[in-house]
């Protein structure tokens, strides 16, 4: 969920953060080194070098991969629905 709304939707770390986390604080800057972090370790699993793509193209890539994964029947859902059952999907 929170690389389709990053990657796909666009949406900046913080707004991000503020849409996943259920206790906001106010002490939350406008970064979120594990949304960050997240993008890394998918990096190495989507095999996209970091010479030529961005975090957030990472993030981009492999939310368009689960949202290719979800069921038909989702089609007409909201991306980030379709993401988030894609991502929950077996193989």
């Amino acid at each position: 969920m929170a690389m389709t709304l990053w990657g796909i939707m666009a949406l900046t770390p913080a707004r991000v953060r503020a849409r996943i986390c259920v206790s906001p604080s106010v002490a939350w800057g406008t970064e979120w080194a594990t949304l960050r972090r997240w993008a890394h370790a998918q990096r190495a699993l989507v095999d996209m070098p970091a010479a030529v793509f961005t975090l957030r193209e990472v993030a981009q890539r492999v939310a368009q991969i689960a949202i290719g994964r979800a069921p038909p029947s989702l089609r007409t859902a909201p991306i980030v629905a379709q993401a988030c059952a894609g991502a929950t999907a077996r193989l």
